[in-house]
């Protein structure tokens, strides 16, 4: 029997991201196939402490990699995940010379070449043996697969501003600011989802408070996103791994990127029922408000966006990611 330990970073700068899929795969490894699973944070990852604590994960908090390999020699782990983004060399060949089997997300460093398996969702093509690409491999959250996908509704209520749980490029903000400059509030309803760890809250509730429709903007700080998607007919989100779930839910969004490294996530494209404006510091506020209303006003455009979103299932994605995990053969 395997002991899988994942190891991941969370912090304002990268979001809860990497958090939230170990906890996804985690509980789901441990349902299915009763498998002992551990995770390893580093002290700039303690905001994920409360999601582990909530999840009844056994977590240990290493200062580097020579702590952790003592912790993997100590709980005897035969799997290490990594979820890190980048790692070096050196550091997965420390892994494998213990026997540990090695599996790294979203790694373009050094060490994707010395790991086992390297997956990754967000971008679609790798031709090195061991990699696998693309949305056929996003872990859709346990929640989300228990949800009827929404049917196409001629109308619109509400639009959701989605941009994680930290927005380190304060894009909640940037929207707010564009749509006080619009009347698109008159008609429609905004609900602003800002994460537990957000450290702007109080510049977006001044900001909320000053916009003259402030009786149709609505504030959730955490929540469960599944019950949030459920109430938006559009999304303005930034580019990491919600718009998977956008598009399973079949929500027409507008995708304003994070950073650098979000602008290559390909997978946010017209083609999959996205308008992607690029990186969102660099965006105007009129530009947003335009395409906000193209896509409210225009029901044909938004049914087209639909359609393309309806042709898309992540239903499996995860029992692929577990299978490549635990190296069961079955791989679809």
């Amino acid at each position: 029997m395997d002991n899988v330990l994942f190891r991941f970073e969370a912090n304002e700068t990268l979001g809860m991201g990497h958090a939230y899929r170990c906890v996804n795969i985690i509980n789901t490894i441990r349902r299915k196939h009763g498998v002992n699973c551990i995770a390893a944070i580093s002290d700039r990852s303690l905001i994920s402490v409360e999601l582990l604590r909530e999840n009844d994960i056994y977590f240990i908090v290493v200062k580097n990699d020579e702590d952790l390999i003592i912790s993997i020699v100590d709980n005897s782990i035969t799997v290490v995940v990594n979820d890190l983004l980048n790692t070096d060399r050196e550091y997965i060949k420390k892994l494998k010379s213990l026997g540990c089997r090695v599996v790294n997300f979203e790694d373009e460093g050094s060490g994707s070449m010395e790991s086992d398996v390297v997956i990754n969702e967000l971008y679609e093509n790798s031709n090195y043996l061991g990699h696998y690409y693309g949305k056929d491999y996003y872990c859709l959250p346990q929640n989300m697969l228990c949800q009827n996908r929404r049917e196409f509704s001629d109308t619109i209520s509400t639009i959701g501003l989605l941009f994680g749980n930290t927005d380190p490029s304060h894009l909640t903000e940037k929207c707010l600011v564009a749509l006080s400059q619009s009347d698109l509030l008159e008609q429609y309803h905004l609900l602003v989802v800002a994460g537990k760890t957000n450290s702007h809250k109080n510049e977006i509730e001044e900001l909320i408070s000053l916009n003259r429709y402030e009786n149709s903007i609505e504030m959730i700080q955490g929540g469960d996103l599944s019950n949030i998607l459920n109430k938006i007919d559009v999304a303005v989100s930034s580019q990491g791994r919600t718009i998977f779930e956008l598009a399973h839910y079949r929500i027409p969004s507008i995708i304003l990127a994070q950073n650098e490294r979000e602008t290559l996530h390909t997978f946010a494209s017209i083609n999959n029922g996205f308008i992607n404006l690029g990186l969102g510091c660099l965006v105007s506020e009129r530009i947003i408000i335009n395409a906000l209303e193209l896509i409210c006003e225009s029901q044909s455009f938004r049914h087209e966006l639909y359609s393309s979103m309806n042709k898309i299932h992540l239903e499996n994605g995860i029992d692929r990611v577990i299978n490549l995990i635990l190296c069961n053969q079955e791989v679809y």
